[in-house]
């Protein structure tokens, strides 16, 4: 019995030895040899390999996220129903691997019909093909005789 005893004393014993030195050695011991950026191969750190929550904004270089944004105050009165480019709210962006875009837009807009609404619809053109973001078009109605601020996001 005093053999038993002293085999499951001595597994203890390695057991609680193996984990101080995983939790309060190995850690000290890694730290005196960093790694350096110049030593991760490119492309070996991926999304899936990157903990939840540990990459924020202040981490992300300068303009590491691509946009771009434009503004008009160009007043277009229009009676056709067909569509028309709005000058100067046009913007390049350029994406170097397959992203998502965002198009947000906002107005001020009036109509003098009440039966009449406004059918706006965002463009993207990939240098050979011209699409119509998100497949549709988007009625918007703002108010009779009087501006109102109307949005969507693509």
């Amino acid at each position: 019995m005093s053999a038993k005893k002293g085999l499951v004393l001595a597994i203890v014993v390695a057991y609680l030895l193996s984990l101080v030195t995983m939790i309060v050695i190995a850690p000290y011991i890694l730290s005196l040899f960093p790694v350096k950026t110049g030593q991760i191969a490119n492309g070996a750190v991926t999304t899936d390999k990157i903990a939840e929550g540990s990459v924020a904004n202040l981490k992300l270089a300068d303009y590491a996220i691509p946009f771009n944004s434009t503004s008009s105050i160009t007043a277009i009165s229009k009676t056709t129903s067909t569509y028309e480019d709005i000058e100067g709210m046009s913007v390049d962006i350029t994406l170097e691997r397959t992203s998502h875009l965002i198009i947000m837009f906002s107005a001020k807009a009036a109509i003098s019909d009440a039966t009449k609404s406004i059918l706006w619809q965002a463009l993207i053109y990939d240098g050979s093909t011209e699409y119509i973001a998100l497949s549709r078009a988007v009625y918007l109605q703002p108010n009779l005789n009087y501006y109102t601020s109307i949005s969507y996001n693509w």
